[in-house]
């Protein structure tokens, strides 16, 4: 595996810096991994999710609507049961109900 290729990045990325973090970090998942690049590479993942939450506020329900469309049909045409985990999601709102009563 090289290095990653030079190509062009969005405008977001760009100003953020972490094209720049990522190629400074790049193959930290190799056997060198210490505190301070382990902190470096969280800091690269909670910039990305950082990113991607002001690129979906920023988009229009219409668009918003499309992909939860998309996401639907393709489950859909791969004939997902969404009623199959019915009994865990259940379980699942009880816990999350628990939680937010008793965690104050």
């Amino acid at each position: 595996m090289g290095a990653p290729r030079q190509g062009k990045t969005s405008k977001a990325v760009a100003k953020s810096g972490l094209y720049e973090l990522f190629q400074s970090c790049y193959n930290l998942a190799g056997p060198t991994m210490n505190p301070q690049t382990i902190k470096a590479y969280l800091l690269r993942w909670k910039r990305v999710t950082q990113l991607q939450g002001q690129e979906l506020r920023k988009l229009s329900i219409n668009e918003k609507f499309r992909q939860l469309d998309a996401m639907l049909r393709l489950a859909l045409g791969m004939k997902i049961d969404f009623n199959k985990n019915r009994d865990q999601r259940s379980v699942r709102a009880r816990w999350i109900l628990l939680k937010e009563k008793f965690s104050s």
